[in-house]
């Protein structure tokens, strides 16, 4: 009888499985790089501008965790601690980031989902994927809210083209029906 750990054995494939995709896309992206660019636009950069933009970046990341905490908790099945939702966030927000055709929407899902085994309730694999498209829904609606309120402000000073009023009630459209 083998005294390995099966926990540890199918804790290894994932980790193998994440260091070949990160070494292939890492490797996709310097060998296309243009060195010489790169570090002429880091001469260029305002340190205050870099700043503000990580400030507003992890505020954003952390209200987008926030709100997903909100969500997870009216799920029913086992409590997540505040501590695993954020972290399981961060970590789902990076991927995202990370990985193309936002794949990594599907990380944090897989991260909280309840495996199979679990005694009493679980948190479904789906059910987390659903909680990913609603906050999609609710992020387009956000934005949907904020493209009308600039057009309308642009409405009302009469300094909009032609073409805006047309593609606000589209975009509307888009998100509401």
């Amino acid at each position: 009888m083998s005294s390995r750990d099966p926990s540890r054995t199918s804790a290894i494939t994932p980790l193998l499985f994440s260091l070949v995709f990160s070494s292939l896309f890492t490797w996709l992206f310097i060998r296309s790089m243009k060195w010489e660019a790169f570090e002429n636009a880091f001469f260029h950069v305002k340190p205050l501008s870099l700043l503000l933009f990580i400030g507003l970046t992890i505020c954003m990341i952390s209200l987008r965790a926030f709100r997903s905490v909100l969500i997870l908790n009216r799920l029913t099945g086992p409590r997540r601690s505040w501590v695993r939702l954020f972290s399981t966030s961060f970590i789902g927000f990076g991927a995202i980031l990370l990985f193309p055709f936002r794949s990594g929407e599907l990380v944090r899902p897989w991260l909280l989902a309840s495996p199979r085994k679990s005694a009493g309730r679980r948190i479904r694999f789906s059910s987390l994927i659903g909680v990913s498209i609603f906050e999609r829904v609710l992020d387009g609606l956000l934005v949907s809210f904020l493209l009308i309120s600039a057009v309308s402000w642009l409405l009302l000073r009469s300094t909009a083209p032609g073409w805006v009023l047309p593609a606000l009630l589209l975009t509307a459209g888009i998100f509401t029906t």
